[in-house]
């Protein structure tokens, strides 16, 4: 038997199977629905900004070199550097190939992963080198360019003041250092030194690519390390005194 429902204002009588068959009201409009783009919400919220491409610096694999002779020898201290692969620094190296002759850049050229800017360099008793430490925090400095040195041994870039100043602060963190001796310049980073080539040639290749590039805006690169080894040894033989 039917059931019925009546109305107030009309005096008629309606089926609950009728009012079972009536359409459903259309949802009302939400900010959502009523908003100009097409796009999903979670496409608004902008997502974790991904590292560009980058060049580290050669992977420490095998530690600081040990000697048993209880000598000493001529260690550096350094700040190994990361580098943004489109950026005007990246620009400047490639630059610098085109410029340069094939021989001089393949001897001369310091190559890719071993970039750095040397804050200490002189001669250490091995068991001093070994126990040296770095103290406090480290904020991986940027490394900001100002123009070439004017050193005719090779091509240098001159960091700015600011730059240079940072990197003396990071040093005096640096425990177990002889209190004097030592080059401590923080001033520069080196892109070609002669090393297995011509001194007249070479030194003909460097004031090409420092006239070449006399107006270039090198920008920055990041120190994302602090590093000690021997010199002339491998860059992966090496003690990381701070970062990575």
């Amino acid at each position: 038997m039917d059931k019925w429902l009546s109305s107030s204002k009309t005096g008629t009588k309606r089926s609950l199977k009728d009012v079972g068959t009536r359409p459903a009201k259309a949802p009302r409009p939400t900010a959502e629905r009523c908003s100009d783009s097409a796009a999903p919400l979670t496409d608004v919220i902008p997502a974790a900004a991904a590292e560009p491409p980058t060049l580290h610096p050669a992977a420490p694999r095998r530690g600081l070199a040990t000697y048993g002779d209880g000598g000493s020898r001529k260690y550096v201290i350094y700040a190994a550097i990361s580098e943004p692969l489109a950026s005007p620094f990246a620009e400047g190296l490639a630059a610098c190939a085109a410029v340069c002759d094939a021989g001089v850049h393949a001897s001369c050229f310091q190559r890719d992963g071993t970039r750095h800017v040397s804050l200490f360099e002189g001669r250490l008793a091995d068991q001093v080198a070994r126990k040296i430490r770095m103290s406090g925090s480290f904020d991986p400095p940027v490394i900001v360019f100002d123009e070439w040195q004017p050193w005719k041994t090779g091509c240098y870039l001159k960091l700015d003041g600011k730059t240079t100043r940072r990197l003396q602060i990071i040093l005096r963190q640096i425990e177990g250092l002889p209190a004097t001796g030592g080059k401590r310049s923080c001033d520069h980073l080196s892109l070609y030194r002669k090393r297995g080539a011509d001194t007249a040639q070479a030194g003909v290749q460097f004031q090409k690519i420092r006239s070449a590039l006399a107006k270039h805006q090198w920008g920055s690169v990041r120190a994302s390390s602090i590093r000690i080894k021997v010199v002339g040894s491998d860059y992966d033989e090496c003690g990381v005194l701070a970062g990575v």
